[in-house]
């Protein structure tokens, strides 16, 4: 149990389990052989789980009653033992209980912290407040499927019903992140409307239709929701739901969206299993973690045998891209349970397949809906993006692969801001890393979503991302920093944040407060207090080039050079200390889509800017528009770049040191300034650019001009994947 748990009582839910195995569930078939086995008269399903853990064969048991408890109309005359080799199927069998051999959860690498214990400051508050005072705050006052929501009794958000928990599960955290009191009374109305009206039965909303997969993003909301405000409703809310849920499930197995995205809802019955766990639960919310995963998309196999390496031709479910960006979690969710190595390798696999055959400059992977190659030009969905970011925060909090943890920062960094503009009033459904328009595009080089999918807007192309995009500033902040079973603290993502907690196993009272510009500025200060002494773990990026690029110093004058991609262990003594980090970002160059040239400093990719003008298609309300954006300059450049392994001959690095507003598009404070030449044979197609000539191309006898490559993230016009030429 964490510091932040709850205590609650069994009567509190619809039904309750005994303490051992989940009483009134089988699990028929996988019998081992000679089964059943006839036990004594006195003895109950804790004998029949004791014979499961002495036979290195049973996965699972079911125990038959001789007793009418618990509803049975059909005892037998003694109680009965199955012993199973394979337990995949469940059924509601009120004469059985039945579980697993190891009733437990395996122990991850780190356990998120409740939202409120992280604060963010410096340019990481200004920018969730930049979201806040933008569309997240009021979509709830004007757009129809949030403001007029079946959830609150009114008659939008139809269909699968995922907008309104898709923005309360990102609204809740940034609400109470800024404790914004008008953005928490938004979300408190709705979380009320929700409790107030769950059916007795446990359901959740709306009843046109049973399938679950809106209430998946609902559970996370909730849970977001009570680790800020302790509201008492919440928890029991919560297994009302999951007890109704399971027999819905056996009745009627998952499918569609659901099964897809299984995991999300894996990922919430841990939660709860880690932190709000009622005595005599455990085996229920294994049971229903087990079942989640059994009828769930087999996402192992796909992956590994099933991927595709080239853009998609078919519109399936398997290679849509939020699906794929929610499935990077799914093993690292279900390795808790099922303790087996190959889930851990296949998580890896996956993320590797991703970015090798669809990976974009930005760490996210390309999918115009569905999966979309190599290609700079083609799109990335604005929900595959947060979406993606969950996905390696979370992996990592299982695993602690660090790689996992430099795609979800590379991804924040620069593919999310890049989507959005300044003020955050508008988005793109479709991002592209080499994006010289934003337009409607009747003639489009993405595959399978709309004219629109690229401007600037309310809702282009569909609605889901206006509803979902709100997650992912606030999920950066609060996953930053966990907690370690050791009872010490790992830091995941630096930026200017406070951290204050109470680390419940030692009752030791700890405090970090983050002071710094990254990733705009090369120093980082942490001042620490605590009553008890605890282990730091420091994440060392990927990207760092060399031993001695990334310097720590302890407050005894202690100095520390770790190994890129790797985790500085530190012991941090009682009482107040600092703790300051010196960085070298060095200017690198990776080689991509016919080996344009990506420019990557520190954890920020940059791209040649294309200056705009902007028109405005349509408005809405209050600051809402549909936003055209044109280029007002050539596009069509290389860059000079003679030596990959030492750029900064030909690519120089500037800063204002103005962090006003680090990502605004015009007063971002870092440039790179480069040589280059127009490249007449570099055309549209598709009013889109042509795929990159391949480098290094052959360029005129113009004198060379000087450009500026800005980071990704402050540009919505750009070339990302440069061409490049030797002199």
């Amino acid at each position: 149990m964490r510091a932040w748990a709850v205590a609650a009582a069994c009567l509190v839910v619809v039904s309750c389990v005994v303490a051992i195995g989940d009483d009134g569930v089988d699990r028929p078939n996988g019998d081992l052989s000679d089964m059943p086995l006839t036990l004594s008269t006195s003895d109950g399903p804790d004998v029949c789980a004791d014979m499961c853990l002495d036979d290195p064969s049973c996965v699972a048991w079911s125990y038959g009653k001789a007793t009418t408890d618990g509803g049975c109309t059909e005892p037998s005359t003694y109680p009965l033992c199955w012993l199973k080799g394979t337990a995949k199927h469940f059924t509601m069998n009120p004469c059985r209980v039945s579980g697993s051999r190891n009733p437990t959860l395996a122990v991850p690498f780190a356990y998120p912290l409740p939202v409120t214990h992280i604060k963010p400051s410096g340019w990481l508050k200004n920018q969730l407040q930049i979201q806040a005072d933008g569309l997240s705050g009021y979509l709830s006052l004007f757009w129809a499927d949030i403001s007029d929501s079946i959830w609150i009794g009114g008659t939008a958000d139809g269909g699968l019903h995922e907008r309104t928990p898709y923005w309360l599960n990102g609204v809740i955290p940034l609400a109470f992140l800024l404790d914004d009191p008008d953005l928490i009374a938004q979300v408190e109305y709705y979380v009320d409307y929700i409790l107030d009206h769950q059916l007795e039965d446990g359901w959740f909303g709306p009843t046109d239709s049973m399938d679950p997969w809106s209430r998946f993003p609902l559970c996370l909301a909730l849970l977001q929701y009570y680790q800020s405000t302790e509201d008492s409703r919440i928890i029991p809310a919560l297994y009302n739901f999951m007890h109704y849920l399971f027999p819905l499930l056996i009745d009627t197995p998952l499918t569609s969206w659901a099964a897809y995205r299984w995991q999300d809802m894996a990922l919430a019955v841990e939660y709860i299993y880690d932190n709000y766990l009622i005595e005599g639960e455990e085996q229920f919310l294994l049971d229903l973690i087990e079942l989640l995963h059994y009828q769930g998309f087999d996402w192992k196999a796909y992956f590994r045998y099933a991927f595709p390496t080239e853009p998609a031709v078919l519109p399936l479910l398997d290679n849509h891209g939020v699906n794929n960006g929610q499935a990077v979690k799914s093993e690292a969710v279900y390795y808790r349970f099922s303790r087996d190595s190959d889930d851990v390798a296949s998580t890896n696999e996956r993320i590797n397949k991703l970015d090798m055959y669809h990976g974009q400059a930005s760490g996210i992977f390309s999918c115009d809906e569905h999966l979309a190659g190599l290609m700079p030009s083609r799109g990335t969905e604005l929900c595959t993006v947060v979406e993606t970011m969950f996905s390696y925060d979370v992996s990592f909090s299982v695993i602690g692969n660090l790689t996992y943890v430099d795609f979800a920062e590379r991804v924040a960094l620069n593919a999310l801001q890049a989507t959005l503009t300044d003020d955050i009033w508008e988005h793109q459904y479709l991002q592209q890393s080499n994006e010289i328009n934003s337009m409607v595009c009747d003639d489009h080089v993405w595959a399978f979503d709309g004219p629109n999918s690229n401007i600037y807007g309310l809702e282009p192309n569909y609605g889901c991302c206006t509803a979902n995009y709100h997650q992912g500033y606030p999920k950066y902040v609060t996953n930053a920093i966990m907690l370690t079973p050791d009872n010490g603290l790992v830091i995941l993502h630096y930026g200017p944040m406070v951290l204050e907690t109470v680390i419940a196993a030692t009752s030791n009272k700890v405090s970090l407060n983050m002071t710094t510009d990254y990733p705009f500025a090369e120093t980082i200060s942490i001042a620490t207090q605590a009553s008890q002494s605890f282990t730091l773990y420091m994440r060392v990026p990927g990207w760092v080039k060399n031993t001695g690029d990334w310097v720590v110093s302890d407050s005894l004058g202690v100095k520390y050079t770790p190994a890129p991609g790797t985790l500085l262990k530190i012991q941090i003594p009682s009482g107040a200390g600092t703790i300051s980090i010196q960085i070298t970002m060095q200017i690198e160059v990776t080689r991509r889509y016919n080996n344009a040239a990506a420019i990557m400093r520190g954890p920020l990719l940059y791209a040649l800017w294309i200056p705009h003008n902007t028109t405005v298609l349509a408005h809405y309300a209050y600051e809402s528009d549909d936003l055209q954006m044109l280029p007002t300059s050539p596009w069509q450049y290389g860059i000079r770049l003679s030596n990959d392994n030492d750029p900064t001959a030909d690519l120089t690095f500037s800063t204002t040191n103005d962090m006003t507003n680090p990502f605004a598009e015009e007063s971002c404070p870092l440039t790179i300034s480069a040589w280059a030449k127009p490249l007449t044979q570099w055309v549209e197609e598709q009013d889109a650019a042509a795929a990159p000539p391949v480098s290094p191309v052959s360029v005129g006898a113009d004198t060379p001009v000087v450009v500026k490559l800005k980071p990704y993230g402050s540009t919505k016009l750009r070339i990302a994947e440069i061409p490049t030429y030797l002199d």
